[in-house]
Formats: C-alpha cells, sequence, structure tokens
C-alpha cells in the first residue's frame, strides 16, 4: 500500500481500486489453481492468486496488469504491451525499495533481480528462436524427441549462455517442453517487454514520476 500510496495519483489510484473494490481473490485452498492472473469478469479487471503466489513481487507484477486492464480488456491488447505493464510495475516497485532499504541489502536485490531477469530474457530468446526453427521446417511434426532436443542445444550452445541459463533458471531441456506445449509462441513478448522495463527502471533512477 506505502508504494502504491508512493505512485502518481492517477497511477495509485487505479491500482489502489483492486483492493477497495475487491477486485481480487487470494487462496490456499489445497485443490485451488496454482498460479496467478489478471482476466477480465462483468466487464472490469479481476485478479486471481492461487496457493503459492500472493508474493508481494506477484502481486506487484499483476497490478501492472490489472492497471493496464482498467483501459483496455487484458486479452485485447498487444501482449508485448501488457507484459511491459506487468514487468516494469516491478522494477519501479524495486525503484520505489530503495527508499525502505540499506543500501547494502538494496544494492543485493537489484543485482539478484538483473540477473534473474537477464537470464530469463535469454532464455525466452532462445525459445522463440527454437519455434521459429522448428515452425518453418516441413517436417515439423516428424521430428522426434532427441531431433527437438538437439535443435534446442544447438541454439542454446550459439547464444553462449548454456551454463548461466542453468545455473540460474533451471534446465533448458525440460524448460522449453513445458512453455512451447502450454504456450506456443508467447514467450518472445516476456523478453520484449523485460527488455523495456529494464530500461524503465533504469529512467527511474534519474525520474522516477517521468518513468
Amino acid at each position: 500500500r506505502n508504494y502504491i500510496a508512493d505512485m502518481p495519483q492517477s497511477s495509485g489510484e487505479m491500482m489502489q481500486d483492486m483492493f477497495d473494490r475487491e477486485r481480487v481473490i487470494f487462496t490456499d485452498y489445497g485443490e485451488s489453481y496454482q498460479g496467478a492472473f489478471t482476466t477480465w469478469i462483468d466487464g472490469e479487471p479481476f485478479c486471481f492468486f492461487g496457493q503459492g503466489y500472493s508474493n508481494s513481487e506477484t502481486v506487484i507484477h499483476e497490478l501492472g496488469h490489472y492497471y493496464g486492464s482498467m483501459y483496455v480488456e487484458a486479452w485485447s491488447q498487444p501482449m508485448d504491451l501488457s507484459e511491459t505493464q506487468s514487468q516494469s510495475n516491478e522494477w519501479l516497485f524495486v525503484d520505489y525499495l530503495q527508499s525502505v532499504m540499506s543500501e547494502e541489502l538494496y544494492r543485493a536485490l537489484v543485482e539478484y533481480k538483473l540477473s534473474s531477469d537477464i537470464g530469463y530474457i535469454m532464455c525466452f530468446v532462445m525459445i522463440d528462436e527454437f519455434e521459429e526453427k522448428v515452425y518453418s521446417q516441413d517436417n515439423a511434426g516428424n521430428l522426434s524427441l532427441e531431433e527437438y532436443d538437439a535443435i534446442m542445444a544447438e541454439i542454446a550452445e550459439a547464444y553462449g549462455g548454456v551454463d548461466f541459463i542453468q545455473e540460474n533458471i533451471l534446465d533448458i531441456q525440460s524448460y522449453w517442453k513445458q512453455v512451447v506445449l502450454e504456450s506456443p509462441v508467447y514467450y518472445v513478448s516476456y523478453a520484449v517487454s523485460g527488455i523495456a522495463a529494464i530500461n524503465l527502471y533504469t529512467m527511474a533512477q534519474q525520474d522516477e514520476t517521468a518513468a
């Protein structure tokens, strides 16, 4: 709430709206959906936080979506813009924490998030390149799992970040299977918006209100 109050008035009021009108559900119910999302119910945005997804970063992320959805339905705007709103809100929150943390702790937080976000940006760009390479082949549907793995291994090696990805994220050969099956041609938007969000954080160091 302190972060929201620190925002420019129009932005803060839109984010506070989620709490004031209870357009949100937090649940740790054992059989509830394990994830967080912003959707559109009765002509207005609505946020859901399932078990294990009520941490501050996730709440801030979805608040960015809620803010954007106050202007236009969540699924009616470009994915790159939607994710820029949410990821930028994470970085603006990091900027705000500078005022409530010690310098040493804040520096550690920024370094951790920057390292993590850059890792994910690399990962998402590699997944996009994998999808483009596979979908452009006439025999894409007839490739074996081993051949898919080989394509991803070749791409990851070309980026020179295999060790970094696996140390900071997870097994790339497991991760791409999950996201490509669940959300094809989607994760490149996280890469594009992630770069924009980091740029906004850099801007905020000079002019927080402008950012």
